[in-house]
């Protein structure tokens, strides 16, 4: 029996150059993995109808970590945007970019953050889902060490987005590689007890497989890491320009009492004397500017956390509704199915449910393909016989029905030519006459 990977265990990935790609099935390439944490992850798909306007992807955009020998604070804006087709930056309600992990770690998220516009919400994704399921998943089995809960969520998270660009690609068009960028800060306490401030960046890319198919990858770069000593460090995501400039040359903001008193402490001992009050007032100082100077995507309140003496004092987003958690699935990209028996050989665990996208499916019979909790996504079904018995699926107008037929779940109508539509497509009134095929299950041609 062939199954395809059911993305159910979190990686812990050491170095760098880490590349995930889609392609027959769901194959991917780790350099240097060091362990597993077994979690069970959750990303979204279903609905049964496509958007009434194209989806769009937000992103947030500014986290600033600063700690020294008292502590540590990560602080990060609520503001989230996307760039329409003209360029212009559109905000809407604040969202949730700050999250507890465990006792001891919390992390903050830029870029990418979810993905909105489809006319069911099943079909909206969000993050904050995917990182509050770690959260939970978390509590009940607890990870020492602050490396493997980052790459939990990189590998989490990346394989959420390749989901959803290749889906956005398959029933909208292409999308951009720069809306799916993502960076994640975590910061806490490591299993040695010491503090650490580590980021993650997760870099979209479009590749074309050997036959002709295009299928989206992403690198994880584990671009910067800080080990928290006496002296300030810091650690910045999304925009760093403004936090930058404060940091390195805080005598141009004179009129700054926060920053002034920032750069006698870097003077005097390095940032050493710096209360965590003043770490959490120089953050939002940084913050302040930033919006300044970028207020078409930064702003709206403050979401700070304050650690120290090895757990978390205080974090403080503002409220924020329970976000909603993503579907078990597996996956199928670029996977042709033909012939008696196939549909078994592919099979999804309990639970689950089955995304195909840009797969071909011809002379699927005895039995039959079923639609029920399986979703589609520029995918051929040919010459086969197709059950339905209206659960949960999407098949839309990206897909394709050719010389096949559909049981039960047909809609009163008048039959015409020996056909009858539903949803869009026509399907036989009898099972097509074409002649039995051999099981067999590969990639797709290059068409």
């Amino acid at each position: 029996m062939i199954k395809s990977l059911q993305v159910q265990s979190l990686a812990s990935f050491y170095g760098q150059g880490v590349t995930m790609s889609h392609t027959t099935g769901y194959s991917c390439r780790l350099h240097e993995l060091a362990r597993k944490i077994i979690l069970a992850v959750f990303l979204f798909s279903g609905g049964n109808t496509l958007a009434q306007t194209p989806p769009k992807a937000w992103k947030g955009t500014v986290n600033i970590a600063l700690a020294n020998a008292n502590g540590i604070v990560l602080l990060t804006d609520s503001a989230q945007s996307y760039k329409d087709v003209t360029g212009v930056h559109t905000r809407k309600e604040p969202a949730q970019k700050l999250f507890r992990l465990d006792d001891k770690t919390v992390c903050s998220i830029a870029g990418f953050g979810s993905e909105t516009g489809w006319l069911r919400p099943e079909l909206n994704v969000e993050v904050s889902g995917i990182i509050a399921e770690i959260r939970d998943q978390l509590s009940r089995q607890p990870v020492p060490d602050l490396d493997g809960k980052l790459r939990a969520i990189g590998y989490l998270v990346g394989s959420y987005i390749d989901i959803v660009a290749t889906r956005h690609e398959a029933a909208e068009g292409p999308g951009s590689t720069s809306d799916y960028v993502f960076e994640v800060i975590v910061a806490g306490y490591d299993s040695d007890g010491k503090p650490k401030l580590k980021k993650l960046v997760l870099t979209p890319e479009i590749a074309e497989s050997s036959n002709g198919h295009r299928y989206w990858t992403h690198t994880v770069w584990p671009e910067e890491e800080s080990r928290v000593e006496a002296k300030l460090t810091h650690l910045l995501g999304g925009i760093p320009n403004v936090s930058i400039q404060v940091l390195q040359h805080p005598e141009a903001f004179g009129t700054s009492a926060v920053i002034q008193k920032y750069a006698r402490a870097k003077k005097d001992d390095g940032g050493k004397s710096l209360t965590l009050d003043d770490l959490a007032a120089l953050a939002h100082e940084m913050k302040e500017l930033t919006k300044d100077q970028f207020a078409d995507v930064v702003g709206g309140d403050d979401q700070i956390a304050v650690l120290s003496q090895g757990r978390i004092l205080k974090i403080d987003p503002p409220h924020f509704d329970e976000a909603p958690r993503p579907l078990k699935f597996s996956l199928r990209v670029s996977l042709r199915l033909e012939g008696a028996n196939a549909a078994e050989m592919v099979t999804a665990g309990p639970g689950y449910h089955q995304l195909w996208i840009g797969c071909e499916i011809v002379g699927l019979k005895n039995p039959p393909l079923r639609l029920d909790d399986q979703f589609f996504y520029g995918t051929e079904i040919r010459d086969s016989i197709v059950s339905y018995n209206g659960g949960l699926t999407d098949l839309g107008p990206s897909n394709k029905v050719v010389n096949s037929a559909l049981f039960p779940y047909l809609p009163a109508g008048a039959a015409h030519g020996g056909k009858q539509k539903w949803n869009g497509f026509e399907w036989n009134l009898e099972a097509p006459d074409t002649p039995t095929l051999p099981t067999r299950i590969g990639p797709v041609s290059h068409r």
